[in-house]
């Protein structure tokens, strides 16, 4: 499941989101991106994701790793 996590400057003022997701086992064959949630817009988010793009170059050389899909 991701874990949120609300990033402060050092003034205490809240300046962004990080979102992880991990995978449970060494061979995860789901795309975990579809795990994190829509940024809210009220600040700026990253996601945070070990994975594969489908479409990297040299992917067709790896075992699929919980593969994913680049879009915009």
């Amino acid at each position: 499941m991701p874990r949120r996590f609300l990033i402060h400057d050092r003034a205490g003022e809240p300046v962004g989101y990080v979102t992880t997701v991990g995978h449970a086992t060494e061979r995860e064959q789901s795309d975990l991106s579809r795990l994190l949630p829509r940024p809210t817009g009220e600040l700026p988010e990253v996601g945070l994701l070990h994975t594969q793009v489908h479409s990297s170059l040299g992917a067709d050389e790896h075992h699929p790793y919980a593969p994913s899909e680049l879009t915009y």
